[in-house]
């Protein structure tokens, strides 16, 4: 794991030349969130949430309306 983490934290804190990306994805609990905003924090970089249970909770609730 400690080879892992420093390729990690190497490419993570290296100056990036140009915008990228980074889409984690895993199941509650794993630490997706404290990786990416220690990533951001690192960076420098935005921390953007996007929940998509939440998203497409949101949709249908537009979708079916007020009335239910």
């Amino acid at each position: 794991m400690g080879r892992v983490s420093g390729r990690v934290e190497t490419g993570a804190v290296e100056p990036v030349s140009c915008p990228w990306l980074l889409v984690v994805a895993g199941r509650p609990g794993t630490g997706k969130t404290t990786l990416a905003k220690g990533l951001a924090a690192a960076t420098r970089a935005c921390y953007l949430r996007v929940d998509g249970v939440e998203t497409a909770l949101g949709r249908l609730r537009d979708d079916v309306g007020a009335d239910g």
